[in-house]
Formats: structure tokens, C-alpha cells, sequence
């Protein structure tokens, strides 16, 4: 297991290093974000110990178990919660993850201000946007966004805006993958222009993050290329 995580993330180094769009100083590790959903907390340590920084994860209560296995520890992890937002899960979210990159509700995010303000805490937050309008994900329509992240901004003072979440629709046809990330590329720089600090554009998974660091992305959310298949 060691051995394949090992490999596994130095190829996945080695190929960023090749993409002549990533400036001198390469992709940002910490922007690499290793999808440690029902993975063990020792895979996330032999992910850190090749230089991952930013695990990100589906489920609060796997979430909350890894977290408190790391307080023993006291390895320097950024943990992500990239799942769906269930309202009486987020106390919890705030507790234990340092982002959260499925912000699409008001409600989830006056709740999760307040228990941010109770913690003394600031979050740091994306916005999924639904850039295929797809029915079966969540997230806002594109002209819904700079309304709601003006919300953000000025009314939710424990919450820090850093950009956007999309997940691209599926597709066999590369040309329509590129297409619409262009297309959440130029949302994401309408609402940088308006507010500098959400600089953030979370696009890419293992299935496509290269197309993605091409369009833009900033930050990337990668699992089976760094821990494997999941076993069924």
C-alpha cells in the first residue's frame, strides 16, 4: 500500500511538472486536494508523508474520526469538506474542517457563520456553482452567483470567500469538457474582478485535471490517482 500511494503521487508530480501552463514554481501541493473519502487515516499519513497537505472529505463523521486521529499526532493537515451540507451536520463542519467547497444554500451559510462566530473561527469557503445544470448535482446556476456572494461577503463576517467549486458534467468528448471549463473559468474571473481575494477556482478530478489546469484551475481534487481504485 505504501509503496503504491508513493508512486502514485510522484507520477501525478511528475505529470503537473510537464504541463507547460503551470507557471516556474509549480502547482501549489496544498492545492492538491487527496479525496480521502473511506480511505484510512494511515493511507492519509503515507499521502502525507510524500507531501500532501489538504485531504478533503465526503462524510462529517469520517471527517471528525480522521481529525481527532490527527490531533494525536499533530501531523499539518488541511482538511476539506467537499460533500453535500446537511444542516445539522454543520457544527460539526465547522469544527473540524479549515474549508468547505459545497456553499450553495443561505441557510447553510447563516448557520455556519454563527457557529463559526461561537468557535472564535474563520472559514474559508467555495462556492459550488452548477455549471452543467445538472439535476442530479447541487450548486447555483451561473447567474445566481455574484448575488449570493455578495452575501457572503458582506454579511457573513466569519466566513472568507475564496472562489468557486464546479464540476464538470461527464463527457467522452474532450472539445465539450474544455468548453465548459472555459466557461466556469469566465465566471470565475467576473466575480475575481469584483472581489481580488476569491482567487480560488476548484475544478479537476482524476478523471480530468489536466484539461482543468489548462482552463484555469487553481485547485484540484484528486482520489484514485493518489490512493487507487476503491474497493467495492
Amino acid at each position: 500500500m505504501h509503496k503504491e500511494i508513493e508512486e502514485n503521487i510522484g507520477n501525478l508530480l511528475q505529470e503537473l511538472s510537464s504541463n507547460k501552463k503551470i507557471g516556474h514554481d509549480g502547482f501549489n501541493i496544498r492545492n492538491i486536494i487527496g479525496v480521502s473519502k473511506k480511505k484510512s487515516y494511515e493511507q492519509i499519513k503515507i499521502a502525507y508523508s510524500c507531501g500532501i497537505r489538504s485531504f478533503g472529505e465526503n462524510y462529517v463523521q469520517e471527517l471528525e474520526g480522521k481529525y481527532k486521529l490527527n490531533e494525536i499526532d499533530g501531523l499539518n493537515l488541511e482538511w476539506h469538506f467537499i460533500g453535500p451540507i446537511q444542516s445539522n451536520k454543520i457544527r460539526s463542519i465547522s469544527k473540524y474542517a479549515s474549508w468547505v467547497h459545497s456553499i450553495c444554500r443561505k441557510k447553510e451559510v447563516d448557520i455556519l457563520d454563527s457557529e463559526c462566530l461561537l468557535q472564535g473561527k474563520l472559514m474559508n469557503i467555495l462556492i459550488q456553482v452548477n455549471i452543467s445544470n445538472e439535476d442530479t448535482k447541487s450548486g447555483l446556476l451561473p447567474e445566481e452567483l455574484m448575488d449570493f456572494a455578495e452575501y457572503i461577503v458582506e454579511e457573513k463576517k466569519n466566513l472568507l470567500l475564496k472562489g468557486i467549486m464546479v464540476m464538470p458534467a461527464l463527457s467522452e468528448d474532450s472539445s465539450e469538457t474544455i468548453r465548459v471549463m472555459n466557461k466556469s473559468k469566465e465566471l470565475h474571473q467576473v466575480m475575481a474582478k469584483e472581489y481580488s481575494f476569491a482567487n480560488t477556482l476548484s475544478m479537476g478530478t482524476t478523471s480530468d485535471y489536466m484539461h482543468a489546469i489548462d482552463c484555469g484551475s487553481s485547485m484540484i481534487r484528486i482520489g484514485e490517482l493518489i490512493f487507487g481504485k476503491r474497493q467495492l
